[in-house]
């Protein structure tokens, strides 16, 4: 997709042209409720017309330009990559050893954090693994995902005992993680190919 006539913009939180941002959404396999209701939700102080656009005309109606971009993303993947059906097997993969999982979730480390402990609470887990949703847009578009971890005490050698048990569950899954058992350092998993496919609730072609 990043080669595709719209590549996704690099960041969420900083906008680059409209249908890049779209393009972005479409990376992190957002619906097309969701991308159509990001647009429209407030339309008198915020209009998706008055939105930056490469595109010449622009398109007459958001529907349209949604259509665009998707129909390209599509084009430009097909299907998910392996690198990204490994990740969408992490959740049930951590769950079998005792380990929460929190993907694309809470802007920074503390809200994933947040986000992960939740989720280790739900499931009686004693620690968890979790990626912001900064660490998916770098890992678009450079192949690098870093992934933090805790356990549910956060003690240290607690933390440290989880940090290992999810460098076995990323090893099992195919996903070469490195780290030097320091736990302040998060995991890191490089040389990944990660490309959603397009969801479901798009209009078909």
């Amino acid at each position: 997709m990043l080669n595709s006539a719209y590549p996704p913009s690099e960041d969420s939180y900083f906008p680059q042209t409209i249908e890049q941002d779209i393009a972005l959404m479409l990376c992190h396999g957002e619906t097309y409720d969701a991308v159509y209701t990001y647009y429209t939700q407030d339309p008198e102080s915020d209009p998706w017309q008055d939105r930056e656009t490469d595109i010449d005309p622009q398109p007459e109606s958001l529907e349209e330009l949604i259509r665009m971009v998707s129909e390209e993303y599509k084009r430009a993947v097909p299907h998910a990559s392996e690198d990204a059906t490994k990740i969408a097997g992490l959740e049930d993969a951590f769950k079998q050893r005792n380990l929460a999982w929190s993907f694309d979730e809470g802007w920074d480390k503390g809200e994933a954090a947040q986000d992960g402990v939740e989720k280790a609470r739900e499931i009686n887990a004693d620690g968890y693994a979790y990626c912001t949703l900064q660490d998916v847009d770098g890992l678009i578009h450079t192949g690098t995902l870093y992934i933090g971890y805790s356990s549910t005490s956060a003690q240290d050698e607690e933390t440290r005992t989880i940090g290992h048990r999810v460098c076995e569950v990323l090893k099992e899954q195919g996903l070469h993680p490195v780290w030097d058992g320091n736990t302040g350092a998060r995991i890191e998993c490089s040389g990944l190919h990660f490309e959603l496919a397009l969801a479901d609730d798009f209009p078909s072609q």
